[in-house]
């Protein structure tokens, strides 16, 4: 009886203790250990020595002799691991725990080949990097990366002007030219989504958050069959994945305000977290190819769970700015907003819901108070009672259902509707336009991933259908003379423009359907694809085809070339069956490249050289015709129903042809790591183009209307001139150092040509006038952009300083730009109301030069930036 009480009363006091473990630790008893290697990749040895924290649990480890540790985690799950080296470098990873005695490798620098992860408890789980889908005139960067560049005002997507290929306007509104294709050939993508515009009117902010952002793509050239309805480049962008725990981001500056909000969320029971941050929940959908992983899904209890992000910016600038803009000018307010949800069913089966748009207005009303006394007090003679109001905006939706069932297929399924529209009321001279106008596609898109063996055979395939609407309804401005740049807005007698009533609302088709193989082994990789296109509103039908072929050394050297044919749909306004031309066909270009990358160490040093052609470019044709078509002007059509001999406004006559070479060589550093790192890009490049557009100013004697027009049925014009967005050369040099955790800076020096420009030799005589003010309008030289601006220069720089704290951090950052006060010329400015003389036209220069008159001197100061940003 004793031993049965002393053992009753053991049993009562293991019980006692199992209650409070559970009580002061619930995690204790279903703690799951791992094991947790540390391994050089340059020559595959065990790194000893290295502390190992998991952010979650606090818990610190260190790795023995064999480079491994075991770790304790309460529950599976995904977990943030940081390693510090014995040499203080600082590595990051996202680890997925989800059974007893894992093992996860994790190397201290980029591997050499890469790899993928599986779901075997009993194998190695090693984390690389995303899967390439193509090397080949391709440029990536992370977020880190580019968001700090100085002289961005903070904005990531700013950072691909600095990258190799892109000629951008340094002081412009976020349009890019890509290897000497049009700036309007470009498609932007947010995980293969379309967004109607990029940047916001003014200033040159993106519509997108920082935060929501990943890592940015941009293919200048050459792009795989996915990608289509472009014919310059695709700027791909990835978002981000979901979170582990509620958290946000917030900045500040003087025109306007953004935050990002996050939450992960769960529904079902407690092991089906597994579930929810399995890596094919989180990358599989989130963006294209390149994020796509071939894991296999974990095994996990059914359970609903999940993630929501939510971003949005308005802007001030109207209440901030208002003092400093002339009466009658209303400053641009704007805002945006993105969100993206994923809910996990269960492991091969998740569906994303995004939603993004964006919205601009402005408006202008410049009042006529009679003639100055001094001429050079008023404004240019042709805005003199001009008004204008603008609106735009764009919103995207799309729901996305992903299926995963094992390591080797992938299927996506999207539904999408984009809609974009703008608003436009306002008069200039002749000139008058009040416009409602809607465009966009409902469109369902089937996206299959096949990889039967993988690292040596692979099939991406798909197919997307598309109704385009566009509805357009007012009043419009169509150009009725070719624009050899002495257009007027005044001239009553043979105008160079006319009003035209638009009454359009059409609808057609643009489907498409693509595959691509990869072939692979012994270092060569061959990557074909075809992608097939209809147009519906031509019924035109053409087919592209597209590869690449590589071949990797054992030295990290890599030869690859490639090329392809790519289309693209005439935008909306152009083919207007009132005030278009509805025969357009698609516009063609034709890519061919070829390089050689090397990668050492941290380095990667890149050079490509690239020949494009461009065919069917839509340019404005005012000499070809209908022979009839219906009247739309609610005022004259019943007096005309049909008009015959009717301008189409554009015709698809135009040409064009780039080459070029481009230089990278950058150094790559992980976000978190002290040291430094950048880039040097180089491009040296020629563009030029063609509308075969009759240029009566090359004639010899005087010709009437119709005589013009006669003649331009059989002469052409045969001479290629410079494109506008032309640079010869372009450098970019970016240089960032994080000296600790508190302080990092920046610099960032371009150099780029002048852009071409066509010389101004004299003026008109003043022959109208406005309101009573007599307007010299310019005559050009008949030698199109035959002269060149003087070469741009400007060092930038920036510096942070970081707030670290538990539940986050705070930056507060200073940037300065152009800091040896350079004063570039960045165009000719041809003043109305003088004649032409040695001092009309004259240089104008950038806006980033501030000054200050102290006496009888004026003393130039850099234009600066000061912002601060919240995360926590």
């Amino acid at each position: 009886m004793q031993k049965q009480a002393h053992l009753s009363s053991l049993h009562a006091a293991l019980r006692r203790l199992t209650a409070a473990l559970v009580l002061l630790a619930p995690g204790a008893l279903l703690a799951l250990e791992a094991r947790l290697r540390v391994i050089d990749p340059s020559n595959q040895q065990p790194v000893a020595d290295a502390q190992a924290i998991i952010l979650e649990t606090r818990q610190r480890y260190f790795t023995d002799n064999r480079g491994e540790a075991t770790i304790s985690v309460p529950a599976p799950g995904r977990y943030t691991v940081r390693v510090i080296l014995p040499d203080g470098k600082l590595l990051q990873a996202s680890l997925e725990i989800r059974s007893a005695n894992q093992l996860l490798s994790v190397y201290s620098s980029q591997p050499p080949a890469a790899g993928r992860q599986t779901a075997d408890s009993q194998q190695e789980i090693v984390i690389h990097g995303s899967r390439d889908r193509t090397q080949l005139s391709r440029y990536q960067v992370r977020l880190d990366e580019v968001r700090r560049i100085p002289g961005q005002f903070g904005e990531a997507l700013r950072g691909i002007e600095s990258l190799p290929g892109v000629s951008a306007a340094p002081y412009g509104n976020g349009e890019i030219s890509l290897r000497g294709a049009d700036e309007g050939s470009n498609t932007y993508l947010v995980d293969e989504l379309p967004i109607g515009y990029a940047f916001h009117f003014f200033p040159v902010n993106s519509v997108l958050h920082n935060d929501f952002l990943k890592s940015i793509d941009i293919y200048n050239g050459s792009y795989p069959a996915a990608f289509g309805n472009a014919t310059g480049g695709v700027i791909s962008m990835h978002t981000v994945d979901g979170p582990r725990r509620f958290g946000g981001h917030s900045s500040f500056s003087l025109w306007a305000a953004n935050a990002l909000f996050q939450a992960p969320f769960d529904f079902g029971p407690s092991d089906a977290a597994a579930a929810q941050t399995g890596p094919a929940a989180q990358t599989a959908a989130a963006g294209s190819e390149d994020q796509r992983t071939t894991e296999a899904a974990p095994e996990s209890d059914s359970g609903v769970s999940g993630y929501w992000i939510g971003a949005g910016r308005i802007s001030y600038l109207h209440l901030t700015f208002s003092s400093l803009v002339p009466n009658g000018v209303n400053l641009p307010i704007y805002w945006d907003g993105q969100f993206k949800s994923m809910v996990r069913f269960s492991p091969e089966h998740s569906l994303y819901f995004y939603a993004l748009g964006a919205r601009d207005t402005y408006s202008l009303d410049s009042k006529d108070n009679g003639p100055q006394l001094d001429p050079t007090k008023e404004i240019d003679p042709i805005f003199i009672g001009a008004n204008v109001a603008f609106e735009r905006a764009y919103h995207t939706e799309a729901l996305r259902h992903v299926w995963q069932p094992g390591a080797r297929l992938q299927n996506r399924i999207t539904a999408l509707y984009t809609n974009s529209s703008y608003f436009i009321q306002g008069q200039l001279g002749i000139l008058r336009a009040d416009q409602e106008v809607q465009q966009g596609y409902v469109g369902l898109r089937e996206e299959l991933f096949w990889d039967p063996i993988p690292d040596h055979l692979g099939l991406e395939a798909g197919g997307e259908i598309r109704s385009f609407f566009y509805r357009n309804n007012g009043i419009t401005v169509r150009q009725r003379t070719v624009d050899d740049g002495s257009v007027s807005f005044f001239r009553t007698t043979n105008p160079d423009f006319e009003v035209v009533t638009v009454r359009d609302s059409q609808k057609t088709e643009l489907n498409s359907g693509w595959a691509q193989l990869s072939l692979a082994g012994y270092g060569f990789e061959f990557k074909p694809g075809v992608r097939a296109d209809s147009f519906g509103l031509s019924g035109q039908t053409v087919s592209d085809p597209r590869g690449t072929i590589s071949y990797r050394f054992p030295t990290r050297t890599l030869l690859i070339a490639g090329g392809g044919v790519y289309h693209r749909a005439p935008e909306p306004n152009e083919y207007s069956p009132t005030s278009g031309n509805p025969n357009l066909h698609l516009e063609r270009a034709e890519h061919y490249s070829g390089g050689i990358q090397q990668e050492w160490d941290r380095y990667l040093f890149k050079i490509e050289g690239f020949r494009h052609y461009f065919r069917d470019l839509v340019v404005v044709d005012p000499y070809i015709r209908t022979l009839a078509r219906q009247n739309q002007d609610p005022y004259t059509r019943y007096d005309r129903p049909i008009l015959f001999n009717d301008p189409l406004g554009f015709s698809n006559d135009g040409r064009g042809w780039s080459e070029g070479v481009e230089l990278y060589i950058k150094r790559n550093k992980e976000e978190d790591e002290v040291g430094w790192y950048g880039w040097i890009s180089y491009t040296y490049s020629r563009s030029f183009r063609n509308d075969h557009q009759l240029r009566p100013e090359l004639l010899d004697g005087n010709f009437s209307a119709d005589q013009i027009y006669l003649l331009s049925q059989v002469y052409d014009n045969a001479e290629e001139h410079l494109a506008d967005f032309d640079r010869t050369h372009i450098v970019n040099v970016i240089f960032g150092y994080k000296f600790s955790a508190e302080w990092q800076l920046g610099f960032k020096w371009r150099y780029s040509s002048g852009e071409p420009y066509t010389l101004i030799i004299g003026d008109d005589g003043g022959l109208t006038q406005n309101r009573g003010r007599t307007i010299y309008e310019p005559v050009y030289s008949r030698y199109r952009n035959s002269e060149r601006l003087p070469e741009y220069q400007r060092l930038d720089f920036r510096v942070d300083r970081f707030f670290n704290y538990g539940w986050g951090y705070g930056n507060v950052f200073f940037e300065m730009l152009n800091v040896y006060v350079r004063k570039n010329v960045i165009g000719k400015a041809w003043d109305r109301r003088r004649p032409y003389s040695a001092s009309n036209p004259e240089p104008t220069y950038d806006f980033l030069l501030l000054q200050q008159d102290s006496g009888d001197r004026r003393i130039l100061i850099p234009f600066f930036n000061i912002g601060v940003e919240v995360k926590f």
